[in-house]
């Protein structure tokens, strides 16, 4: 087709016009104008031959940025009060992915339920601050953050995340014996809490 310019052209054309001074000093005209209408409109505000426009300008930049720091302190506050609310959803979310861990085991799906028992162990992990659960982190990155806030937890972390994967990824299957080898290592975490 010979109607249309190729992409080449195209980009050579856009390259000549962004080369235009117009094009280069836009920012620094407005700018400019900012300041001459600042100009205008603080021009009653002379003190002999002192201009007093900047220091109106300082003041009102500074105004603007207390308020702001203001509003983010306010939604600091507010995000401080969602967090509370958050913690008391995690405590009934950790202990409904246990019940459903048990209620699977009691049925004999031992897959399923393994499952639901690593997700309850990633909550308790997280709630005892040794890792930040967040949608999308792998597993492998819950690992590294246990690397650095409690090593000694990062073997059995690591062989439980392999056996989850077996299961959840691999299409293995597990048996009661090892469902409740997990169980009872986690009743064992849960006791010791925060001293795991």
């Amino acid at each position: 087709m010979t109607g249309f310019p190729s992409e080449t052209a195209i980009n050579e054309a856009l390259d000549k016009i962004f080369a235009r001074p117009e094009f280069h000093s836009l920012i620094q005209e407005l700018l400019a104008r900012i300041y001459d209408w600042l100009g205008v409109l603080f021009s009653g505000f002379n003190i002999g031959n002192f201009n007093l426009m900047p220091l109106f300008v300082v003041v009102i930049f500074s105004m603007l940025l207390i308020f702001c720091i203001v509003l983010l302190a306010r939604g600091a506050l507010h995000l401080g009060s969602l967090h509370k609310s958050q913690a008391a959803i995690n405590e009934e979310a950790q202990k409904d992915y246990w019940l459903i861990s048990m209620g699977l085991a009691e049925k004999g799906a031992f897959d399923k339920a393994i499952v639901f028992l690593f997700i309850w162990y990633l909550q308790h992990l997280a709630e005892g601050n040794f890792i930040k659960m967040e949608k999308g982190k792998t597993n492998l990155q819950y690992e590294l953050e246990l690397r650095q806030n409690a090593y000694s937890m990062l073997d059995r972390f690591r062989t439980f995340k392999m056996v989850f994967a077996a299961v959840r990824f691999g299409g293995h299957s597990i048996d009661r014996d090892v469902f409740e080898g997990w169980r009872s290592f986690c009743l064992e975490t849960c006791k010791k809490g925060a001293t795991i």
